[in-house]
């Protein structure tokens, strides 16, 4: 089920109104998540940019959703892993928290903000291509998973949406042993897909208010 709501801008009211729209047409937030369920909220930050520049989900699509999360009951926990090139560690982290807006949203709205500097590790029995996989640990811990990409085109992968910001829950350095692993479009995609196979979002939103487009996911 896909639900299309046209939002002008970011001001945090619009948005709000806007995430809320979408999921009347989804059937209501209380149909993903339950009363004490403990929710990952998983955006898009790929590296410390400012939200003006498109590279990561705005911090007012993450705080819409956060609210409907606690609306129906649940415990939101922002988690994300950086790009390949960004340290996972609780400095880089902080920082990228910090710049993204990130800090704000959980300051304001009590969401967890989570480091996790050490990786955990994930089978994968029903994947194709990877039986296991490094992962931020947060995702071990949550009930549940909803997917909040930034509409971007990608240099690689053509286009980062709902399946490819999945690739931010591998932890750190384990990315780019799987670009160098599956370095061709079809591997990689199918990599992808083992991935949103095990993560299973029980909900996705994308952030294309305003989308990147040009040498993504990281510059247009």
């Amino acid at each position: 089920m896909v639900g299309l709501v046209r939002c002008e801008s970011y001001d945090r009211e619009a948005v709000g109104e806007a995430v809320g729209r979408v999921l009347e047409l989804l059937g209501g937030i209380h149909r993903f998540v339950k009363p004490g369920e403990r929710v990952l909220i998983k955006p898009n930050l790929l590296s410390p940019a400012h939200p003006d520049r498109a590279i990561t989900t705005h911090p007012s699509v993450v705080e819409a959703v956060i609210e409907q999360v606690k609306l129906a009951g649940g415990l939101p926990i922002i988690a994300e892993s950086p790009g390949a090139g960004v340290r996972h560690d609780e400095a880089n982290m902080r920082r990228i928290y910090e710049v993204t807006g990130m800090a704000e949203v959980a300051e304001r709205t009590g969401a967890e903000l989570r480091l996790d500097p050490e990786p955990a590790y994930a089978h994968l029995p029903n994947g194709k291509l990877i039986k296991g996989v490094q992962v931020i640990p947060t995702l071990k811990e949550v009930d549940c998973v909803i997917n909040l990409p930034k509409l971007k085109t990608h240099a690689f992968m053509k286009y980062t949406g709902a399946v490819k910001n999945l690739f931010g829950v591998i932890h750190g350095v384990a990315k780019t042993a799987l670009h160098v692993r599956f370095s061709d479009e079809p591997s990689f995609a199918s990599m992808l897909l083992d991935i949103a196979g095990f993560v299973k979002p029980r909900l996705t939103i994308a952030d294309g208010i305003v989308g990147l487009e040009g040498n993504g996911p990281g510059s247009g």
